[in-house]
């Protein structure tokens, strides 16, 4: 094992021996949480299943945007004991499985490279160019004429008038 004794005051030393564990839980507007450690290299004092204290400055991006993790995220990351603190180790360098990205990185590719959406339009781009869908209302105008349209039931007792034979010949 190489320790490397870091400049940080409550940091006693940092591991480079490198761990694979699941994020528990991480909050992104904190930039804090856990990861469950489920493998360990051979000679390495930390079981697994380990819970180990995650903070965002320690996520490694290849560029510069938000950092997160997702819970259920598989990472890789080193480990540093730490002194004075409520959780002994501390996650360093977290970074995907193998070199890979994490799923922060995935998520904000897509992000740039979806369509951009067109901004809302306002009144002076001019009328709206899409279908307006008015209801279900009778067709042929909004009302102005003057004309009411009215539904009503009919008496099931109420018969049709019976056309004469002359009338339903004339049409």
């Amino acid at each position: 094992m190489i320790v490397n004794i870091m400049s940080t005051d409550n940091t006693s030393a940092t591991s480079l021996m490198l761990y694979t564990g699941r994020v528990k839980w991480f909050n992104n507007k904190a930039g804090y949480g856990f990861i469950t450690v489920v493998s360990t290299p051979s000679d390495s004092s930390i079981e697994k299943n380990s819970d180990v204290f995650a903070h965002h400055s320690s996520i490694q991006v290849s560029e510069e945007q938000y950092r997160y993790l997702v819970q259920g995220e598989y990472v890789q990351f080193n480990l540093s004991t730490v002194e004075e603190s409520e959780h002994k180790y501390q996650a360093n360098t977290i970074s995907g499985i193998s070199g890979g990205q994490l799923l922060c990185e995935t998520r904000n590719e897509i992000r740039a490279n979806a369509p951009r959406r067109q901004p809302p339009r306002t009144p002076r781009d001019g009328p709206d160019r899409r279908p307006q869908y008015r209801g279900t209302g009778p067709r042929g105008g909004d009302g102005g004429d003057g004309e009411e349209w009215v539904l009503t039931k009919r008496s099931s007792t109420t018969r049709r008038p019976q056309m004469k034979d002359n009338q339903t010949n004339s049409r």
